[in-house]
């Protein structure tokens, strides 16, 4: 996207796009929700009730879920979803 808003906080059917798969979390009743954030946290005012990681640079999936291990007990099931 040629676009100085990051992607996930363009507007899709009246949410930002990293609303989606948050609610998606919520529903299915993820016990927590850890959202992966570039530096200088730009998507933190547009989800509430998740924690944030910071992925330093954009490396893809694997290193954004190494990004959020801090914040998830060792020995808990994770699913990725992509925003």
């Amino acid at each position: 996207m040629l676009s100085a808003t990051p992607k996930l906080l363009h507007t899709i059917c009246g949410r930002p796009m990293i609303g989606w798969p948050v609610q998606a979390a919520r529903e299915a009743r993820a016990a927590q929700i850890v959202v992966v954030d570039a530096p200088g946290g730009r998507l933190r005012g547009s989800v509430t009730g998740v924690e944030f990681a910071v992925q330093e640079q954009a490396r893809g999936t694997a290193d954004a879920v190494k990004s959020a291990r801090r914040l998830i007990p060792p020995d808990s099931t994770v699913v990725v979803m992509n925003g």
